[in-house]
């Protein structure tokens, strides 16, 4: 038990001298509560998540992230425009286009019945050279159902021939051969 004690103590005073606790952060209140609503959204407990993105606003109004974690949590209770009320209160409050947040926006915009807009959306993540490899994926999946909803079939053909690895096949064969040589089965959210 002393054994044991006096490495614990060594292992203390070692971690002290390396980094001392005051230089350790902190979460704030806000942060608290915007990690609290992202963990309720991880569980579908939107509507619980959503009062504590309204408390993350009411402590600090100015705070990008409480507005965008409200913003997903409206989008995802169905109230599509009042999320978009606050996706663009995010987007008044991020230093510069941020791609979690233009990725919302072009689904609340498609759930708006605005494809066009969503399209846009997804064209600005496109272009950024900055967004990670899952939102570039996601970017081109909102993309395609963009294109769909806009009945730009010419131009979702030749998206998903480069996505498929289709582009020996001319656009006008590309949809026999999409519908008689590759399984709809095989292609999932990650392909697209």
């Amino acid at each position: 038990m002393i054994d044991f004690e006096l490495r614990s103590n060594r292992v203390s005073a070692l971690m002290a001298a390396i980094v001392p606790m005051e230089a350790l952060p902190t979460l704030s209140r806000v942060e608290r509560l915007c990690q609290l609503g992202n963990g309720l959204m991880d569980k579908t407990r939107y509507a619980e998540a959503l009062v504590q993105f309204n408390s993350a606003i009411d402590c600090q109004a100015d705070h990008a992230d409480a507005w965008l974690g409200r913003g997903k949590a409206l989008y995802l209770c169905g109230r599509h425009q009042d999320a978009l009320s606050s996706l663009e209160r995010a987007a008044d409050l991020f230093p510069m286009s941020d791609s979690r947040l233009v990725l919302m926006q072009a689904q609340v915009w498609l759930a708006l019945k605005a494809p066009q807009r969503g399209l846009d959306c997804c064209n600005v993540v496109l272009a950024s050279a900055n967004c990670s490899s899952s939102e570039y994926r996601q970017a081109q999946y909102l993309k395609l159902k963009s294109l769909v909803k806009l009945r730009r079939y010419t131009e979702l053909f030749v998206r998903l021939r480069e996505r498929l690895g289709m582009a020996n096949i001319p656009v006008e064969g590309a949809a026999e051969h999409y519908l008689t040589e590759v399984s709809p089965v095989a292609i999932s959210c990650d392909q697209l």
